[in-house]
């Protein structure tokens, strides 16, 4: 569990979900793009559930380090129902706030 912790501490972990979160919001961004979709709809697809994975995990890995205090803090709820608001399929354009969950991550 230390060596979990270290790692969701680490500034090197903040800086890999922020930039994850400036990619995640450009391939979102791009996925409203009639001309983008057709020529790489499939690899933004792709890109978006790979990056909505990493969220999932850093998530629960933050869950696993902080137990109860990470349910009594409001960014890490944020963050929380950002993710879990992509998870669901009828999300539709709902998905474009999963960028903005994990922002906790670096506050």
């Amino acid at each position: 569990m230390e060596r979990l912790k270290a790692v969701v501490k680490s500034p090197r972990t903040e800086w890999a979900i922020t930039i994850l979160i400036i990619v995640n919001a450009v391939t979102l961004g791009l996925e409203t793009s009639p001309w983008a979709m057709a020529n790489f709809g499939p690899a933004l697809l792709v890109i978006d559930q790979a990056i909505l994975a990493v969220f999932v995990l850093e998530i629960a890995a933050r869950i696993a380090v902080h137990r109860s205090a990470f349910f009594r803090d409001p960014w890490s709820l944020f963050d929380l129902v950002i993710v879990g608001i992509a998870l669901v399929p009828a999300a539709g354009p709902s998905r474009c706030c999963a960028p903005c969950g994990c922002f906790a991550f670096c506050g």
